[in-house]
């Protein structure tokens, strides 16, 4: 059985964000992300502003995040991850 070759694009890109922004993708995946992000403005744009927002919250003072806010964030990533899969 052939395996389908994934067409990198905009939609995929977003899809894969939070891991491409961790770097925690697998090398191949990630060098397709890069090839559709050095030709795609909008995905740069996005790329550069949210590293920009991680900056400044990383800049932050610390603050104490309610346990309930933490336990309904992970919830949500599990989520996320189950339906993308």
């Amino acid at each position: 059985m052939k395996k389908r070759k994934i067409e990198y694009n905009c939609e995929v890109f977003q899809k894969y964000l939070v891991e491409y922004l961790d770097e925690e993708l697998p090398s191949e995946i990630f060098i397709e992300l890069e090839k559709h992000r050095m030709v795609c403005r909008e995905c740069t744009r996005l790329i550069k502003s949210l590293r920009k927002i991680i900056y400044e919250l990383r800049s932050l003072t610390n603050y104490e995040v309610p346990k309930d806010v933490l336990e309904r964030i992970h919830t949500y990533i599990k989520i996320k991850k189950w339906k993308r899969k």
